[in-house]
């Protein structure tokens, strides 16, 4: 079977099949937790490293989050491309990929190696403030906090924060904030000593 590279999709109904791995994949929640998620996200990339965020629509996560794994390669079909969300972009792009009820999953057998298990790009912390969210740098950690729990205006309990301090290789500083089970679940003692040794 052909496919289509994610570079060369154009906007509307696809009426072609891509063969893509999902480097990434995640509940998005908004800042609650313990809740149905509003969206599931992804990142996916095909074997000529053009790569596309891709979201599975609340009322279509059901159908389809039992048959995606992290890491896998699956050939898609019957999906929408549409363009970008203007304020949440994981990377770079002009355009996603949106699953609808009519969109088909097939886990790919037998892949190559050529496509990419990661997708990121690297800068330096001053070019951060106009690339919020979408890109990844070396760093070191100089110290990670104690969990402390805070209330926000859009949640009714507490929500679990924690904030690392991290510097570049240019000893430019900046702090990470991790929310709710990101940062409960976040081994802080570990990353931390590690951070020590090298940067990350």
């Amino acid at each position: 079977m052909a496919f289509a590279p994610l570079s060369y999709l154009p906007l509307g109904r696809a009426h072609c099949a891509v063969c893509v791995r999902i480097v990434r994949l995640w509940d998005y929640c908004g800042n609650k937790e313990d809740v149905v998620p509003l969206h599931v996200d992804m990142v996916l990339v095909d074997d000529k490293q053009n790569r596309m965020y891709g979201e599975i629509p609340r009322a279509e996560a059901e159908n389809f989050i039992a048959l995606l794994k992290e890491g896998q390669v699956y050939m898609l079909k019957k999906f929408i491309v549409t363009s970008c969300k203007p304020a949440y972009k994981p990377f770079p792009g002009s355009q996603m990929i949106r699953f609808t009820a009519w969109t088909t999953v097939q886990e790919a057998s037998d892949t190559p190696n050529k496509f990419p298990r990661y997708v990121y790009d690297l800068v330096d912390f001053h070019q951060l403030p106009a690339r919020v969210g979408q890109v990844d740098c070396f760093v070191v950690i100089v110290s990670v906090s104690e969990i402390a729990h805070v209330h926000l205006p859009s949640n009714n309990g507490s929500t679990a924060k924690r904030v690392i301090s991290l510097k570049d290789l240019r000893n430019n500083r900046i702090n990470l904030v991790l929310w709710g089970s990101q940062a409960s679940d976040f081994d802080a003692e570990t990353v931390h000593s590690i951070g020590q040794e090298s940067p990350l």
